[in-house]
């Protein structure tokens, strides 16, 4: 399976990060930290070093937290 989109760019800034850190290994496939999916183009990552997630994660997130706090969830369709 070929990369492409985002997960390819981000495959390509990790090749390169480590490149310039003198790592000789092969940089692995980033994946969301909560879901473990790997990014493409449907599949936006985003993050630091230490933790990645992704657009569905985001969304799942964003949908839980009225209902943590007893409310009905409000979608703003400014924000989709």
């Amino acid at each position: 399976m070929a990369l492409s989109g985002q997960a390819k760019s981000e495959y390509q800034r990790e090749y390169m990060r480590r490149k310039r850190n003198g790592a000789q290994a092969k940089p692995s496939v980033v994946t969301c930290s909560f879901c473990d999916e790997p990014g493409s183009a449907d599949r936006l990552l985003v993050g630091d070093d230490s933790t990645i997630i992704c657009e569905a994660c985001v969304s799942l997130a964003v949908a839980s937290i009225p209902e943590a706090r007893g409310q009905a969830p409000r979608i703003d369709p400014d924000q989709c």
